[in-house]
């Protein structure tokens, strides 16, 4: 199936700014060599440190979790208050949150000059061992999914440099995310049940309304 000319135009800037981050890092060989930045990060992807604060934030979480374990064994043979705390906690907190990819976007986009919905667009793991942090580059996302929808990250990059790149958005194909009239209308009652359940008295703004930025807010107030 040939794409149309925007999803050329994306995957090029998008090595544009992979190769940024592979040379400004030390990575590569030379920033001349742009069609071989595949080849640069190869089949095994590309290894970079976490950033600093990224770091810190996983030591954190892991000291975190590690103390609620040594308290929860400590305590175990008088009561399971302890344990049962750890459990949940071990459970709902993965040490690489969605915080934690928030900050490393952040981090990547001031220090490589590179957008964050280009870096959401980059297939990455992070490596949270406490021996050695790192992040994994990969390559790139997938651009359409199975039903040749335009996945969720694409839509976002698409959106953020069309001007700037005088990128046609209608050449996209639909989006994979999408709500329907009806599933807007099921949102505006959802919402409106809610602030009622809260005591909110006032006009509820739709979903349209809130998605176009409209000013909402000013006439709601709690009861």
């Amino acid at each position: 199936m040939t794409k149309p000319q925007i999803y050329t135009d994306m995957r090029g800037q998008l090595m544009f700014s992979l190769s940024k981050i592979v040379f400004k890092s030390g990575g590569g060989k030379t920033s001349k060599a742009l069609p071989s930045i595949q080849e640069d990060i190869g089949d095994k992807g590309f290894l970079l440190p976490l950033p600093e604060s990224v770091s810190d934030y996983l030591a954190l979480r892991k000291k975190a979790l590690s103390d609620s374990s040594c308290r929860a064994q400590d305590t175990a043979s008088t009561h399971l208050t302890w344990m049962t705390y750890h459990q949940h906690l071990a459970s709902h907190c993965n040490i690489v949150d969605g915080v934690a990819w928030e900050m490393l976007y952040q981090e990547l986009a001031k220090t490589f000059n590179v957008s964050i919905d280009a870096l959401n667009c980059m297939e990455m793991g992070i490596n949270a061992d406490p021996a050695q942090t790192f992040l994994h580059i990969r390559g790139f996302k997938p651009m359409l999914t199975a039903s040749t929808k335009t996945t969720p990250e694409y839509v976002a990059y698409a959106n953020a440099h069309a001007e700037e790149h005088e990128w046609d958005l209608s050449q996209l194909f639909p989006p994979a995310l999408a709500l329907s009239f009806d599933e807007m209308n099921q949102f505006d009652e959802i919402v409106k049940e809610m602030l009622t359940d809260l005591g909110v008295e006032g006009e509820v703004p739709s979903f349209l309304d809130v998605m176009m930025g409209a000013d909402v807010g000013d006439d709601v107030s709690l009861a």
